[in-house]
């Protein structure tokens, strides 16, 4: 009984909710019988509790998320090893495995046998924290797009989270807040771990191309107070600390500093806020789980319809020899369909910066959004471990385009161009 919440979410929409925890003195098990949710007492490792809950044959959906990534994974593989009679229209059964660790969410998409050879289940490896990050970095991207004055001058974040999370959303942040064109986004982050910068710059060798990024190791709760932050200005502050009380506590005083500014600051916490606090237009409070939901993962299909006829469109432009080597979107692995969930979010951010703009600046404006979409790219690839170098090699991930804007050829500007003039309707 990890997340109580998510099975208070799928029986609110009247779904039928069997929950499994071993914790029969849970005190959120009244709230969770109230609502018509089955509660077995248990392991999830415990094929019999499996079976009580239905796994075995009237379970649509089973989501795999215990206490840790290891259980979680035993558990998934306890389910697909047990018989389910396939629907009358032969639809599979479907696991959502719910993974916190980056590495390994990417290794067990690339080579789990449970993934790639299913039976009568469908895997998928999730994460309530990488579905979340696509919302939150997002809707953070529209906001600042509509900064008057940051096309000119560039954007400045400034992250205090645990290094884990740090690491996470940075990663997200520099692959999608490319809104300023030539003006790469500065990230200042906090952390405990010296050594995070030097894994992190190692892992990302074509960093430098695509945005500017400070370490500096302080305490969390020393850094409204730290002399090497005096003077500055941020655009945006990211919090997250391990419970709600000391998010929200940091990010006040983020608010309050005496020794730099931060114009807006965003609180991430788990769950939905338990405390409520008067409202403060600086400050905006993101739950991970509520993020989490509003993404394709956990039921809400439209970024992946767009995410699909993204993808659709890009195959429609190749030539007839490119097309028959290509793959469609089910066929695709996981990182190219995030690739195209991200490419539809980011055409949304270029139609928010195009709409706030007056008719008289939109002349040059195509021009600047090409720009901001090869950073996006070369931002995703750059995060991906990719750098640039001559002859592609997608073994080592060498690409040639990875390289500043006005070095590239002018066929290639061209299709940011044509991707640009596409997303905007032009």
């Amino acid at each position: 009984m990890n997340n109580p919440d998510l099975a208070l979410a799928a029986s609110a929409k009247g779904q039928k909710v069997a929950i499994i925890g071993d914790d029969a003195q849970h005190p959120r098990l009244g709230e969770l019988e109230q609502s018509g949710i089955l509660f077995v007492a248990g392991s999830p490792l415990d094929p019999l509790k499996l079976k009580a809950a239905g796994a075995d044959r009237s379970a649509r959906v089973v989501v795999a998320a215990t206490s840790g990534d290891n259980e979680t994974i035993s558990s998934a593989e306890t389910i697909a090893a047990m018989a389910r009679p396939e629907s009358i229209n032969g639809d599979k059964g479907q696991i959502l495995v719910c993974i916190e660790s980056l590495e390994i969410r990417e290794l067990l998409n690339q080579r789990w046998k449970l993934v790639v050879h299913p039976s009568t289940w469908q895997a998928r490896v999730v994460s309530f924290e990488a579905a979340a990050l696509r919302h939150i970095v997002g809707d953070a991207a529209r906001d600042l797009a509509l900064v008057p004055d940051i096309a000119a001058r560039g954007v400045r974040i400034l992250v205090v989270a645990d290094d884990f999370f740090s690491r996470d959303f940075i990663k997200a942040a520099i692959a999608f807040i490319q809104i300023t064109g030539s003006h790469l986004p500065e990230y200042v982050v906090a952390v405990r771990d010296a050594k995070m910068e030097k894994a992190f710059r190692t892992l990302h060798p074509a960093l430098d191309l695509v945005a500017k990024v400070d370490f500096i190791q302080e305490d969390d709760f020393l850094v409204p107070v730290s002399p090497a932050l005096a003077g500055q200005n941020f655009d945006l502050a990211v919090v997250k600390l391990a419970d709600e009380t000391s998010t929200l506590e940091l990010a006040d005083k983020l608010l309050c500093s005496p020794q730099f500014n931060a114009q807006r600051v965003r609180a991430i916490i788990l769950h939905s806020p338990k405390t409520q606090l008067i409202d403060e237009p600086r400050l905006k409070i993101d739950s991970i789980f509520e993020m989490g939901l509003k993404s394709p993962e956990f039921g809400d299909l439209e970024l992946e319809r767009q995410a699909r006829e993204n993808h659709a469109a890009y195959l429609a432009g190749l030539s007839p020899e490119e097309r028959a080597k290509a793959q469609e979107y089910d066929a695709l692995g996981e990182a190219f369909k995030e690739s195209n969930r991200w490419a539809v979010l980011h055409r949304q951010i270029k139609k928010t910066i195009w709409d706030a703009a007056p008719e008289t600046a939109r002349a040059g404006l195509v021009e600047h959004l090409a720009i901001c979409e090869h950073q996006r790219w070369m931002a995703e690839k750059a995060m991906s471990g990719w750098r640039g170098g001559r002859p592609r090699d997608n073994t080592r991930r060498i690409h040639p385009d990875i390289a500043p804007f006005m070095e590239l050829s002018e066929a290639v500007k061209e299709k940011d161009r044509v991707q640009v003039r596409k997303g905007l309707g032009l």
